[in-house]
């Protein structure tokens, strides 16, 4: 298996693997909570950074990231924000998603970055014990974040 880079030409690809990696969880209607163009925007602009994992030419994970809001200057520019993880079903439980979430990891190590955020559904317990199992600190749950409910946070120091 290998990981590459994916640039808006992969975004097909991406968009795919993260629809059929939560096509089984509390999160599978991801119209409610995610924007693919948003992605594809943040890719353009080269704000974002994209992976997919590859394996005998299929696509089975993908990871994106990006700064939290460059409204705020370097403090937005030096936190950025995994807004997806995801590998398919098939291929979940072979490290994978370690590798992918890795590999972004040494993106925004190499980018200066000095904290990933990410948050997830409290309720999605494998999403929990994941971040949990790579080092990242729980940092609070926030009522109502989502349309149905809340969001658990997570934050990663370099």
């Amino acid at each position: 298996m290998k990981i590459i880079p994916a640039g808006i030409d992969k975004l097909n690809d991406f968009q795919q693997v993260i629809t059929l990696a939560f096509s089984s969880t509390p999160d599978e209607d991801l119209g409610e909570w995610y924007s693919f163009n948003k992605v594809e925007k943040s890719l353009d602009s080269s704000m974002g950074k994209a992976f997919l994992a590859v394996k005998e030419n299929i696509t089975v994970g993908a990871v994106h990231a990006q700064p939290e809001s460059p409204i705020f200057g370097k403090e937005g520019l030096n936190k950025w924000q995994i807004t997806n993880i995801g590998v398919l079903p098939s291929h979940q439980r072979q490290g994978i998603g370690g590798r992918l979430l890795k590999t972004i990891e040494d993106e925004a190590k190499r980018i200066k970055v000095e904290k990933l955020i990410v948050h997830t559904n409290p309720d999605d317990r494998r999403a929990v014990s994941f971040y949990i199992k790579y080092d990242y600190k729980p940092v609070g749950i926030i009522e109502d974040y989502y349309y149905r409910g809340p969001a658990q946070f997570f934050i990663k120091r370099f």
